[in-house]
């Protein structure tokens, strides 16, 4: 009996029976599209060296580092022109290089977007969540994708953001189109672009009328105190740089990047611990004794070995020799494109000790889920708190379980989770 047929298999295979060399590209397109962290991972384990003519792939934990703290050698530009294009305009951070422009941006938006919010955050998933899974428990079954993991955040997002979209499934339906185009279409695919364009032209037009009103409530003596509303009050207080057109485009990519990816957070922890008695247990021990700390941490561990971003890009502006000092070195070439492993590098036993064991003692540096350097993650804070609260609500449902049969498994397209149908009681 053979095993599963990895990356490298096909796309040798590809390259061995006589077709044009342009086949064995496909065959990458393909794997990066759908299954990016199964490329990374059998490219760190079996050929590390693996590259082709302007693509680089870097797959140790070490390199990985490196990668994300030279900011000065491997730019964000793949996003940004993403990006861009997506908004038909300025770019979004993420897509931003280093410099001061970056960091006036990064100011501006995190006035709006506070450290001190996260209780806040946290109490409006936990309300939103246990009041849709109480609605679930009537009727016993609930899909976790469509029921709950990509509505909790939707919602969240109305009351934090200020921007609850004309319902939640038209915010995740545009979210999901956006987001598919600037991070997950690495290498260009014709048609998931074109979903974007039409799912940007929507979601700006009604941002715009938002932002509108939302400045017609403030006038008339509302308090509106959600992020729109601060980005407002900053552009009312003499910042011409928060123009309409600056908060629309920073929503858009804020919300866009939230939905989708503690969506798939929420269904692997789910679907990993209840394949596991012991996880399972120590988990809704932790939930309904309100341990938030440990849950955290449990789930950390957890979306270790299946992290919802494994694969981040940059380009290198110059030739750059990675590893000097290392035991290995290797030459990346300008104008390369950059293809960095976060999840496969979590999982790299010349930097993680045991890195197959379930451990909660790990250093927090050997979790790269939402990237390292100055272009990590901006929306960290809020996606752990959403995912924390989401997943502890869940676990105090009474008899939670997967369906039976097939209904009970998460299945996926890509790496976007599409149908995970649970069963439970009302509380």
């Amino acid at each position: 009996m053979t095993g599963a047929v990895t990356f490298l298999d096909e796309y040798r295979a590809s390259r061995n029976s006589g077709t044009p060399a342009e086949s064995g590209v496909a065959v990458l397109r393909e794997w990066l599209t759908l299954r990016a962290d199964a490329v990374l991972e059998d490219l760190r384990t079996h050929d590390p060296e693996f590259a082709l003519p302007g693509l680089a792939f870097i797959t140790s934990y070490d390199d990985v580092l490196e990668v994300l703290s030279r900011s000065d050698v491997f730019s964000v530009a793949p996003y940004g022109e993403a990006m861009t294009r997506i908004n038909r305009g300025p770019s979004f951070l993420l897509g931003m290089d280093d410099g001061p422009e970056y960091r006036r941006q990064l100011e501006r938006l995190g006035s709006a977007f506070r450290r001190e919010d996260e209780g806040r955050v946290r109490e409006r998933a936990a309300v939103h969540a246990t009041e849709t899974l109480t609605a679930a428990a009537a009727g016993g079954r609930l899909d976790l994708v469509g029921g709950f993991g990509r509505l909790v955040p939707s919602l969240v997002i109305g009351d934090y953001f200020g921007v609850p979209g004309p319902d939640p499934a038209s915010l995740a339906r545009w979210a999901r189109a956006i987001f598919t185009d600037a991070f997950v279409n690495l290498l260009g695919v014709p048609l998931l672009s074109r979903r974007a364009m039409r799912a940007s032209l929507e979601f700006r037009a009604y941002l715009d009328e938002l932002i509108a009103d939302t400045r017609a409530d403030r006038a008339g003596g509302v308090i509106c105190d959600h992020v729109l509303g601060r980005m407002l009050e900053r552009q009312e207080g003499g910042d011409a740089q928060s123009a309409d057109t600056w908060i629309r485009d920073n929503l858009l990519w804020c919300v866009a990047g939230v939905i989708d990816n503690v969506n798939a957070a929420v269904c692997r922890v789910i679907d990993r611990w209840l394949d596991d008695a012991e996880l399972l247990e120590a988990t809704t021990a932790a939930a309904r004794e309100h341990d938030m700390a440990r849950l955290q941490s449990f789930v950390f561990e957890t979306l270790r070995f299946h992290t919802p971003t494994p694969v981040v890009i940059r380009r290198s502006v110059r030739a750059h020799t990675l590893g000097e000092g290392r035991r290995k070195t290797r030459i990346i070439p300008a104008d390369t494109t950059v293809f960095v492993g976060l999840g496969t590098a979590m999982m790299d036993p010349s930097a993680v000790d045991s890195p197959r064991a379930f451990r909660l003692d790990r250093p927090d540096e050997h979790y790269l889920h939402f990237g390292a350097g100055v272009h990590h993650c901006l929306g960290r804070q809020t996606a752990v708190a959403l995912v924390t609260e989401m997943a502890a609500a869940l676990l105090r449902m009474p008899h939670l379980r997967r369906a039976e049969g097939f209904d009970g498994r998460l299945r996926s397209v890509g790496p976007f989770p599409t149908t995970f149908i649970l069963e439970l009681r009302p509380l």
